[in-house]
């Protein structure tokens, strides 16, 4: 460890280091280079405390992550070259993406299944879903755990879904533990029969073999009594993580090919609201190119479409 008495000056000495060249190109920092190149500490803190951008950063990760000093070496990698705080947060980042499932390609199974007007009414009500799931609910209950005197930063001790159950207990009273237990059982539950639905609906599409069947099912087996024996959940995301980037990936190339159909609903959709329709409607009609299922949109052609409040309908009375 590079220190001076008992004060560790690495973090400084990497700030200096890496924020020499984006100084000397003139950017977010003081004119005086000389404090990071051959400046003491005390300097190198003083010309830190100049820089616009860099600085700013690295409060807020002190004060998130309860380290005192902003120039600490562990705050200044992750700043720099995206070392421990900087996985720490990337690992939030994929539990965010692992609770709401965004852009991997599983919900729209649910959404097509809604039966609606039209098909940008449920895309709106699909967005929606993951500012409730990611913002609403995951930040209730990261503030029971932040709130509680059972997270203590910087210390070992329990974590994951014990974490949040006993940090509810804190706030509520013993009770609460039994209950997030049962519905945790009953989350896990329904998952596993979602996403075994899903996936026999897809392998439908592909074969009908009975074989094929019984291989998923012998899969899903496995696949659940590895999560269930894993020796903690961090071996079940480790497997998850790359199985939900292949998925990611490939959704997010078919939403670049669809990107044009979807630009010509939602046209549509917007055509329909200037025009006074309260409830717009797919006419499948309207898209012939697209080979729609006609039965499946059967308002347009049921007279469905309704006009703006306060407007008149269509007259019905002989001309």
């Amino acid at each position: 460890m590079t220190s001076v008495g008992d004060v560790d000056i690495r973090g400084p000495e990497m700030f200096a280091r890496y924020a020499y060249a984006p100084n000397q190109l003139g950017y977010c920092g003081p004119p005086d280079l000389d404090a990071l190149t051959g400046g003491s500490v005390e300097r190198i803190r003083a010309a830190a405390r100049r820089f616009s951008g860099a600085w700013p950063y690295l409060r807020v990760l002190s004060a998130l992550t309860g380290i005192s000093d902003p120039l600490d070496y562990r705050l200044v990698e992750s700043y720099w070259l995206g070392g421990g705080v900087g996985a720490a947060l990337a690992q939030g980042l994929r539990r965010g993406l692992f609770s709401n499932e965004a852009g991997l390609g599983s919900a729209p199974n649910v959404a097509a299944t809604a039966d609606v007007r039209h098909p940008l009414s449920q895309g709106i009500t699909q967005s929606f879903s993951v500012f409730i799931d990611t913002i609403i609910i995951c930040s209730c209950t990261a503030f029971i755990i932040l709130l509680s005197p059972v997270y203590v930063p910087g210390t070992e001790g329990i974590d994951g879904v014990a974490l949040t159950q006993q940090s509810l207990v804190s706030h509520v009273g013993e009770w609460s533990q039994y209950f997030l237990t049962f519905a945790v059982l009953l989350f896990a539950f329904s998952s596993i029969i979602y996403n075994y639905y899903l996936g026999e609906t897809a392998l439908g599409v592909m074969t009908r073999q009975p074989a094929a069947l019984h291989v998923l099912r012998v899969a899903i087996i496995a696949v659940v009594f590895l999560g269930a024996t894993a020796p903690g959940a961090t071996a079940v995301f480790f497997f998850s993580d790359p199985v939900m980037g292949v998925l990611a990936v490939v959704n997010l190339m078919a939403i670049m090919m669809l990107f044009p159909v979807a630009l010509r609903i939602l046209n549509d959709f917007r055509a329909q609201l200037r025009a006074g329709v309260a409830r717009p409607v797919l006419d499948p009609r309207n898209f012939p190119d697209l080979d729609l299922d006609h039965s499946a949109w059967t308002h347009a052609t049921n007279g469905a479409a309704m006009p703006a409040e306060g407007e008149a309908g269509p007259s019905t009375a002989p001309a």
